[in-house]
């Protein structure tokens, strides 16, 4: 791809296998949806048009097929059917927005044609599918192995994780979880085992314990990108953390379980339900507020 586009200028990378399992013949139809302003044409064999050779073991069926689906069912993309064909036209300037990230990823085999096309989806190129007859070669043998699957399945999980855990919302939820084991706890044992007072003020004083971790790990690890570090702008942040959190501890959460107070009584096993309800409220309210109000990227 590098010589095509360097040396020979090429506009459009065209790839395909040379033993005619690709039909050359599909070629213009390629080129028409990149004149149509595609980025990038993938032959499919998964979309209404599109063949696998009958004469495939199952196991050959099963490994393409199933192996498509995990792969979309991973990435959450399920626009694109065929993740690994490698019958593709690329506009050049997919390959020169990928090709840096390519080199720094170490691919193996076949696992190139999932990570470019992952990269490129990423990017936000426009990526379109193309039917294709998949025609299996008369001579030779698929290299088609353990390995392949072993580093497919390495890749497409690792890559998933890492956009994961770099997902803000994901590193909200984490934290949230922290605070919501740690509050539970506090009501759980100050609340409802140890009954030292109502399940609702149990809930408050456990919120409060919640609130202060919340803040410490959200502005150091959620946040990051905005996180606040002069003393000053660490009080000030904090107070107004304090106060909007505590309109959810006090309003939504409190308001909850002492609805369930008066509904079931402090004692009823369905007080838990209440005070769960109020926490799933707490966490759409939490993360709209801290988005637009707490770590926004206004000076202070």
């Amino acid at each position: 791809m590098e010589y095509a586009v360097s040396k020979l200028k090429a506009e459009v990378l065209m790839e395909f296998d040379a033993d005619f399992s690709h039909d050359p013949q599909k070629i213009p139809a390629f080129l028409t949806k990149i004149d149509a302003g595609y980025d990038m044409v993938l032959g499919s064999r998964y979309i209404k048009g599109g063949t696998i050779p009958a004469n495939w073991g199952i196991h050959r069926k099963f490994l393409s097929f199933f192996g498509n689906w995990l792969i979309r069912i991973v990435m959450t993309n399920f626009r694109i059917h065929d993740w690994t064909t490698g019958y593709r036209a690329i506009r050049k300037e997919v390959y020169e927005a990928v090709k840096d990230d390519l080199n720094q990823d170490r691919f193996f085999g076949y696992t190139f044609q999932i990570g470019f096309l992952h990269k490129a989806v990423r990017k936000g190129f426009k990526i379109t599918e193309e039917p294709i007859h998949f025609i299996d070669r008369t001579r030779g043998e698929s290299k088609l192995g353990t390995e392949y699957i072993k580093n497919t399945l390495l890749y497409i999980f690792k890559a998933r994780w890492l956009e994961l855990t770099s997902w803000r919302f994901f590193k909200f939820a984490v934290v949230g979880g922290t605070g919501f084991l740690l509050q539970t706890l506090i009501f759980e044992v100050v609340g409802v085992w140890g009954k030292l007072t109502t399940p609702t003020v149990a809930t408050v004083i456990g919120g409060q314990a919640a609130i202060i971790s919340n803040f410490l790990i959200n502005n150091v690890w959620t946040f990051r990108d905005k996180t606040i570090s002069e003393p000053l702008a660490v009080a000030v942040k904090f107070g107004q953390f304090w106060l909007t959190s505590n309109l959810a501890v006090v309003v939504i959460q409190g308001g909850s379980v002492r609805v369930g107070e008066g509904l079931v009584g402090p004692g009823h096993l369905l007080i838990q339900g209440f005070y769960l309800s109020g926490i799933f409220l707490t966490l759409i309210w939490n993360y709209t507020i801290y988005n637009r109000f707490i770590w926004r990227t206004d000076k202070y």
